[in-house]
């Protein structure tokens, strides 16, 4: 089998590491794992951000060439169009700049296609307002023109109605793990270590965390991975990290957490954040509020909290016995991308 990957954006790699390049280098070892081969079409700088991946065999690597995005676009597609034949599945990354053009040309070229949709364009206007609406009806056209829309949350998929078929595919994880490489360790006076990874973005609600540790009665320290940032008495930061090492060298106790802090009412309760796939590969309890994807795929070892004060109660009552193998098999047969890609390849709607 053979998968046309398009993702179209001039900056898409060369902006470095992010949300959008995990979900693609993802969803690219995904299929790798599953015998499938995969020709990306995207902007420069795939084989700089990841390597080995464009250096595998089952992967080819198409360059828009040039960087006047309508002139870029067109070629892609040229060129995607000149190969249709060898691909079984035409997949596009949704973009509301691109989707008019690219749905038009495909559509007169008769390629069935399917569009992987993170978000839509409309959500990214905040306030109610004529353009949000012309946004939502061009919308509403063109992302009705694939014959399959991927969804990464049943909360997105329900955000515009379309004629054509829908599917769910939420991020993953790595394909291995991590929490095997965790060695529990003593507790250090009793203290609470809340452990954060990534940066911190407005759709996180840190005031609540740093109220809960103010107001409660037991020692508790943030430990924040992925940002730089004054450490304070209670309060951590350890700038950029890599997960694979990070889960051999990171001090866990029986009083370690990890925290999501998403905020209602922000892009977080319609997507589905990488973040909440490697918390689930370590292992480790976690606690959250209860917004976005986390309510669709519960499992053990996860503790909500609505505000300040529920915070301050797990907080202080915190007495958990870790197991930190307990949810291995769950999560590698579930919430890797070689699983997720599994799953798609075998249901019906790649067909």
């Amino acid at each position: 089998m053979k998968i046309a990957y398009i993702l179209p954006r001039v900056d898409f790699f060369s902006r470095g590491y992010g949300g959008c390049t995990s979900h693609a280098n993802g969803f690219v070892t995904g299929c790798i794992k599953n015998d499938v081969n995969v020709d990306v079409y995207s902007g420069p700088d795939f084989d700089k951000l990841y390597k080995d991946l464009a250096n595998n065999s089952s992967v080819q690597y198409t360059i828009g060439r040039s960087r006047f995005f309508p002139l870029f676009i067109l070629f892609l597609m040229f060129e995607l169009i000149k190969r249709k034949n060898e691909y079984d599945i035409v997949i596009v990354r949704y973009s509301f700049l691109a989707a008019p053009l690219i749905s038009c040309i495909l559509r007169l070229a008769k390629i069935d296609f399917i569009y992987e949709v993170n978000s839509f364009g409309y959500q990214q206007i905040s306030k109610q307002s004529k353009l949000k609406n012309i946004f939502k009806k061009i919308e509403s056209i063109f992302a009705g023109f694939s014959k399959v829309n991927i969804y990464v949350s049943e909360t997105l998929s329900r955000k515009l109605s379309f004629t054509n078929r829908s599917y769910i595919m939420p991020n993953a994880g790595p394909e291995y793990y991590l929490g095997d490489d965790i060695i529990l360790q003593g507790v250090k006076d009793n203290a609470i270590d809340l452990v954060f990874l990534g940066r911190t973005h407005s759709y996180y609600d840190f005031p609540t965390i740093e109220n809960a540790i103010k107001n409660s009665e037991r020692k508790v320290v943030l430990h924040i991975y992925g940002e730089d940032g004054v450490d304070t008495e209670t309060t951590r930061y350890y700038g950029q990290y890599d997960i694979a090492e990070l889960s051999k060298s990171l001090y866990v106790s029986k009083n370690t957490i990890l925290i999501l802090p998403y905020k209602k009412g922000t892009i977080a309760e319609i997507g589905s954040p990488t973040k909440l796939f490697d918390y689930f590969s370590l292992g480790l309890p976690i606690l959250s509020t209860k917004v976005g994807q986390i309510n669709d795929l519960y499992s053990d070892d996860i503790f909500f909290y609505e505000n300040s004060s529920e915070l301050v109660s797990l907080l202080e009552s915190w007495n958990l016995k870790i197991d930190i193998g307990r949810r291995k098999d769950w999560y590698l047969s579930n919430h890797t991308w070689s699983s997720r890609v599994r799953e798609f390849l075998d249901s019906d709607g790649n067909s």
